[in-house]
């Protein structure tokens, strides 16, 4: 008789006990829940974003487009779109990346993409920097934007881009948000995208 082959299902559980006890260490898992599925800062310090924004210059009142920010994969990921008054679009993922301890904002569209980290300050803007890209010609700059809550359904976004040669910070763009009460037809779509 054969005493090895009777002895391997018994050590089957055994080896699969060691092997979970080797991944988690000490700390069992407790449940399949996501950190960031929570209710608690980091994770939910860009949540004033989420909505559907009429976005309008804050001096003229002049409107210049449409962004609209849905949570995506429990939590973890805001994702944006934004069509302009002329139909030019770009997309945006927003989340806490918990390896750099910072905020991260990567924008895309056809003319450029940025990439941008930080947090929140103490007065409770997003403050980020990073660089743009600009598709067409290859030019990158050092790159900085802040969303500043003025209320619970407004918020004030800027970007500036820093300029080499004269050495200073120019402004890019700025746009008041104004939260739309009613769920664009684009937001109901994203809310169920995988």
């Amino acid at each position: 008789m054969n005493t090895r082959n009777t002895m391997l299902p018994e050590l089957v559980p055994i080896i699969g006990c060691l092997l979970v006890a080797l991944a988690y260490g000490d700390q069992p898992p407790q449940n399949n829940e996501p950190q960031c599925a929570g209710d608690g800062s980091p994770w939910r310090d860009f949540d004033f974003f989420i909505g559907d924004w009429d976005v309008i210059d804050p001096d003229s009142g002049q409107r210049y487009g449409r962004n609209t920010l849905v949570m995506s994969e429990q939590g973890c990921l805001l994702m944006g779109r934004w069509v302009n008054i002329n139909g030019g679009t770009g997309t945006s993922m927003n989340f806490y990346d918990p390896l750099k301890k910072q905020w991260r904002q990567i924008w895309q569209s056809a003319p450029a993409m940025t990439d941008q980290t930080g947090g929140l300050d103490d007065q409770g803007r997003m403050q980020m920097e990073g660089q743009i890209y600009y598709h067409a010609t290859g030019l990158r700059a050092p790159f900085r934007g802040t969303w500043s809550p003025i209320g619970p359904d407004r918020f004030l976004q800027e970007f500036w881009q820093y300029d080499v040669a004269e050495d200073q910070w120019n402004l890019w763009f700025r746009g008041e948000y104004r939260r739309i009460d009613e769920p664009s037809s684009d937001e109901r779509g994203m809310e169920n995208a995988p």
